[in-house]
Parts: C-alpha cells; structure tokens; sequence
C-alpha cells in the first residue's frame, strides 16, 4: 500500500507540483479531525494535494478514478461535522491556493469566484460597489462556495431565501469538466448570469452533496443592492406558540429581512451569556425556556422607519416584548 500510494505521490507531484503534494505525517494530522471530534472518529488521508487551478483538479481526479483512490475535498478549512473527514483515507484535495475573485459584475449584481474564496475576503471587495453579499452564520474565513452549496443558515433568508448560486463549473469524478446554466453556452465568451438556459438547472444537482459527485471549481453567485439601514431587534415571548403568528404576519407582509424563533434552555442561555455583558440574563428566567425572536429591519431609511413601526406592533399586539438596555422583562407563563 505504502509503495502505491509513493507511486502515486510521484505523479500527482507531476500535475500540481512537489511542493504541492505530501504525505508526510505532519501535514497529514490537520486534515485528520475537526470540531466535531468527539462525534466524528479521526481518520488521517494518505495524501494532501493542494490544486491552484481547474486544470490541475481535473489532473488528480483523473489519477484518483485510475488508481480506485478516494478523494475528499476541503475549500477554506472551516471543517465542521466530519464533511471533510477521510474516513477511508486517500487524497484531501485542499482548495485554498484557489482563491481568486475572477469578476465582479455591478450591472449583473454578480460574482465569479474560486472555492478558496472567504466571506470576509468577498465582502471587501463587493462593499465598493455599493452592493451585498448575503452572509450565513459562520466565521469570515468560510468559503463562500462551499456554504452555497451546503445552503447555510443566513440571517436575511426571510426576505432573499437560501440559494444565491446561478452557475458553476465542477469537475466530475473522472476528470471531466461539467459547466452548467449559460457558463456552458458555446461561445467564444461563455456568459454565467443565468441558471436556467435550455433544459434543467443541473447547479441543484449537485448542491447539498458536499463533494459526493464532483469537485467544485468556479462559481458564480448573486449580488444584492446595500440597504441604506439595516437594523437588529430582539423580541421576548412568553412561549413558543405565541411567536408562530407574529412570525407568519411579518415574513408575508415582508416587513423585516430576518426573523428568526429560538428557544433557548437556562443552560444553553448561561452558556451563551457567561462572561459577557448578558451575564446573569439567564437568571432572570430562573429554570424556565426563554422564547425569542431575532429580527433585522433593512431598507431605504423611509421605508426601514416605516417597517419598524409595522414591526412593533405586530410584536406587541401578539404578546411580545422588544429587548433593549431599558426594556423590562415580561413575566413568564408556564407551559402546561
């Protein structure tokens, strides 16, 4: 085994470089674990190659279908739940040196990316532009590309949704080069604006299938104009049940871009709170849930003024109060 796998770090050396390929133990034990360790079982690759171009990944996947060696792809390193695991070993393909912002487009209200792309790297560029984009729950340093396809959690989902994904280009596991939407329009200049051209919008397939059916390339993703106001509340509610209406009201009437229920127990609350500001919030629930609901009010300033109004009442009218520094805390009622 040890005999193949030199073999084969000899050819893949040919294709990405040998300063690009390894498998010695040192840079082999980073890939092995990640947060979720004492969930996930650690299992250390065979082999780290790191690819800088679409060229070089069709390279080592085409290696990798001759040779039966699987291969896991990794694009920023932000590893969560054993997704980038090896579990059978073979080759990580770490996407990093792939970080190139290809095109801003301001009249699309589009951009092209690698997958080593970061959020905080992306959102530097795009602020120039007077433009958004629309950013999940998760550190700066995540791929961009990565997270879109996954579909993250985002906090203005209620008014933009969870796909901002048009067209990419993924290579295949043996090597071929698929490109879907109008980024596989044969022209001397493939435009990759649109996701649905002549039959199915094949970018779906391969979302939420975290590396299982090929690896991701290039992406293009939607842009969003800059609100002029983006504001964040925090509502308390006596229970879950009472935050169902307020929450429908608000998302069809498209008063605010987030609204989010959580429920959160003593526990987690303390755990959330201790050492912070909010130290000692929890106490003031004793040993019962508390119920909230995160809010973002964002807009031209007229209309994110007029919404908030529309926001407050409806929040008060279903028996809710909105948190702040003078805000007093509801009593609560005990669910039966």
């Amino acid at each position: 085994m040890r005999a193949r796998i030199r073999e084969l770090e000899r050819k893949l050396a040919e294709v990405v470089g040998e300063e690009n390929v390894s498998s010695d133990p040192s840079d082999l034990v980073p890939f092995e674990r990640d947060d979720q360790f004492f969930l996930v079982p650690p299992h250390r690759p065979d082999l780290v190659v790191r690819p800088g171009s679409t060229r070089e990944v069709q390279g080592v996947l085409r290696l990798a279908h001759r040779h039966r060696i699987p291969v896991v792809p990794l694009a920023s390193g932000i590893n969560r739940k054993g997704l980038c695991i090896p579990s059978r070993g073979g080759i990580l393909l770490d996407l990093r040196r792939m970080n190139r912002i290809l095109e801003i487009n301001e009249e699309m209200m589009t951009a092209t990316i690698e997958p080593g792309v970061s959020f905080g790297q992306l959102v530097n560029e795009v602020r120039k532009t007077g433009l958004r984009v629309i950013t999940p729950w998760a550190p700066s340093t995540a791929s961009v590309l990565a997270n879109y396809m996954l579909r993250g959690i985002y906090g203005p989902a209620t008014r933009y949704g969870t796909d901002h994904l048009i067209s990419i280009e993924v290579v295949l596991p043996d090597g071929r080069l698929l490109r879907t939407g109008s980024l596989n329009t044969p022209t001397s200049r493939p435009l990759p604006y649109c996701n649905l051209v002549n039959g199915p919008d094949l970018c779906k397939l391969f979302q939420a299938n975290p590396g299982t059916m090929g690896v991701l390339t290039r992406g293009t993703i939607r842009l969003y104009p800059m609100p002029e106001v983006i504001k964040p509340f925090m509502a308390s509610f006596p229970n879950y049940e009472s935050m169902v209406k307020p929450a429908i009201e608000l998302t069809v009437r498209d008063v605010v871009e987030a609204c989010w229920t959580m429920t959160f127990t003593p526990s987690s609350l303390r755990t959330l709170t201790s050492g912070g500001r909010l130290e000692g919030f929890a106490d003031m629930f004793g040993e019962e849930d508390f119920f909230s609901m995160w809010l973002y009010v964002a807009g031209e300033r007229e209309r994110a003024e007029r919404d908030e109004q529309r926001m407050r009442r409806i929040v008060e009218e279903n028996g809710g109060t909105l948190l702040g520094p003078s805000s007093p805390f509801p009593r609560r009622r005990r669910r039966r």
